[in-house]
């Protein structure tokens, strides 16, 4: 065991980021998308909090610009399986359908309270008149129903097919899977979100570049992360419930999402 003045180095923690990982996932090593391949340091390694599959994951720092990430990490092709059918953003987006229809007081009430209490609907930037609006990680689609209620034109791409299921049938147009393989025609949107969905993608800047040619010449991004630059971070280390390992494989600061959006232009 590495005493307390010898942290561990990247390499003996990768040694055992392997154990109990079904053979059907396929590890691969992340190099750091702003600097390339480069000097690490050790931050700390975890397992999956959400639904304690198995897995021992490590998270390093690049030296020369301070973001974050998951590496080794679960390749694209994949990390569905630590994506279950009860993860809970699916169960947690799904429009009831009293919620649509709102044909009664409670229901208006508790559709109510949910925009009021929705900080995503605070982080919205100001527009004049609604227009149309792409979802990065729609998910089951209660935005995407949420926004169309005031009058925006919405799309989504979300990486679970079923939830995407989930949204269409709610009217809206879903693409299934990765952003990194969608494609959509440029300069049609002039709103695009992406909520709790940026830390995921296996390459963010790559992935932003695409996001800001679909937009319009005057669109608008808004995105949240969670913030590793925290208090909660720096307390709970590996057991900060915002970790999410491995299905977050950036784990961004202020100063390090601002660095990665600059990249993307």
């Amino acid at each position: 065991m590495p005493g307390l003045g010898n942290p561990p180095t990247v390499e003996m923690c990768a040694m055992n980021v392997v154990d109990n990982i079904p053979e059907t996932v396929k590890l691969e090593e992340a190099v750091c998308p702003l600097c390339g391949p480069g000097q690490n340091k050790f931050v700390l390694t975890g397992h999956d909090n959400l639904h304690d599959l198995p897995g021992q994951f490590t998270i390093v720092e690049c030296t020369n610009c301070q973001l974050k990430r998951t590496s080794p990490r679960p390749s694209a092709n994949t990390i569905g399986y630590y994506y279950p059918d009860d993860y809970g953003p699916y169960a947690s987006t799904i429009v009831a359908d009293a919620a649509v229809k709102n044909d009664d007081l409670k229901s208006r009430i508790i559709a109510t309270a949910k925009k009021v209490f929705d900080t995503k609907a605070w982080a919205l930037p100001k527009f004049d008149q609604p227009g149309s609006m792409l979802e990065i990680g729609c998910a089951s689609g209660n935005f995407l129903h949420f926004m169309a209620q005031k009058g925006w034109r919405v799309e989504g791409i979300e990486f679970s097919d079923d939830a995407a299921t989930t949204a269409r049938k709610l009217g809206y147009r879903v693409d299934s899977g990765a952003v990194e393989t969608i494609e959509k025609q440029e300069e049609s949107f002039d709103l695009l979100v992406g909520w709790m969905v940026i830390e995921h993608l296996h390459d963010p800047v790559s992935s932003l570049k695409k996001m800001a040619k679909w937009a319009k010449p005057n669109g608008k991004l808004a995105i949240s992360v969670p913030n590793a630059g925290s208090a909660e971070f720096a307390l709970f280390g590996s057991r900060w419930y915002a970790l999410q390992l491995p299905t977050h494989l950036f784990h961004y600061d202020a100063k390090s999402i601002t660095r990665v959006l600059n990249a993307a232009g």
